[in-house]
């Protein structure tokens, strides 16, 4: 499974952390735990649930060309 922490400090997007593998919302959790609310910080926690993909096709087959993973909020 993929999971998405997406981090605010006092309204400022800082950025976000993707994790995947058996552990994942665990490490995201652990991630999250260090991140107060009292300090000013607002997460938001995400699960990955496909994934969109660029293609080409030429005579030799097809090719990925980008994949992105979609997100929802948990």
């Amino acid at each position: 499974m993929h999971y998405r922490l997406t981090i605010q400090h006092n309204g400022i997007h800082w950025g976000h952390v993707d994790c995947d593998g058996p552990n994942a919302l665990q490490r995201i959790d652990a991630i999250a735990a260090r991140l107060p609310a009292a300090e000013g910080f607002t997460l938001q926690r995400q699960k990955g649930i496909g994934e969109e993909r660029i293609l080409s096709s030429t005579a030799d087959g097809l090719r990925v060309l980008a994949a992105q993973i979609q997100y929802r909020d948990l």
